[in-house]
């Protein structure tokens, strides 16, 4: 079974949907990087077919987490949450990447 995020309650679940959703906002500038580094076999459909519907779904998250993630611990586990799909999509990424993609380098 591939690996996941554990998502017990719903401040974690937020947590996931807001590194989903800010994904998606990159979209257009992603995609033809990836495309251009990974091949055109590349799967970008998550990078390309989302592009309308995501702002509605921002502000409805914006008023999720301001109602049920305000609390110092749904905060955290948010947070949390959101850290650990960052760290799953990067480790998915180191397996499927050609070896000269697989270093991160910062300016």
């Amino acid at each position: 079974m591939p690996p996941t995020v554990p998502i017990t309650n719903l401040p974690e679940a937020l947590g996931c949907c807001y590194v989903l959703l800010g994904a998606g906002f990159g979209a257009r500038f992603i995609a033809p990087r990836l495309e251009q580094h990974l091949g055109p076999d590349t799967p970008l459909s998550f990078y390309r077919d989302g592009q309308p519907f995501l702002k509605p779904l921002w502000h409805q998250l914006d008023r999720l987490l301001a109602a049920h993630a305000s609390e110092p611990a749904a905060r955290e586990a948010c947070a949390n949450a959101a850290r650990a799909t960052f760290s799953l999509f990067f480790q998915n990424f180191q397996t499927i990447s050609r070896p000269e993609h697989r270093e991160v380098s910062t300016p």
